[in-house]
């Protein structure tokens, strides 16, 4: 979605794909928009987010 906003408004940025670049440069440009996201674990797992306990 951010690469299509930069193409379309012709932003000039050097790597496409460092997203706080792109996202910098948009802003720079007077672009806004909102991302979401969510995170699902893998094999349905609990989310621990890869926190474990110490049982010691």
């Amino acid at each position: 979605m951010l690469i299509g906003m930069a193409g379309i408004s012709e932003v000039k940025v050097a790597d496409y794909a460092d997203l706080r670049d792109l996202a910098e440069h948009l802003g720079a440009a007077g672009h806004t928009a909102q991302a979401y996201a969510s995170l699902e674990p893998g094999r349905g797992e609990y989310p621990n987010f890869g926190l474990t306990e110490d049982a010691a």
